[in-house]
């Protein structure tokens, strides 16, 4: 697991999609929802990383995912 997501047990088999900018996304199963989720671990300021959110939630297309989930006590 990524130290960043400290202990939680909640993500398992966690392997690194790719690296950016702003951190560090990784593909992981969700033990709770069994399913794939893509996880991204910021390393530069919160505040460019809560506009992403913002503007990826307005975006409205038959080919893209939505986001189920933000946790702003993270940011």
């Amino acid at each position: 697991m990524p130290a960043e997501t400290g202990d939680s047990r909640e993500y398992t088999n966690i392997r690194e999609l790719g690296r950016g900018g702003m951190g560090v996304v990784y593909l992981a199963r969700n033990t709770i929802m069994d399913r794939l989720e893509v996880l991204k671990v910021v390393n530069r300021s919160a505040d460019r990383f809560l506009r992403e959110i913002q503007a990826a939630a307005r975006l409205k297309h038959p080919w893209r995912k939505t986001r189920h989930v933000a946790e702003p006590h993270c940011l």
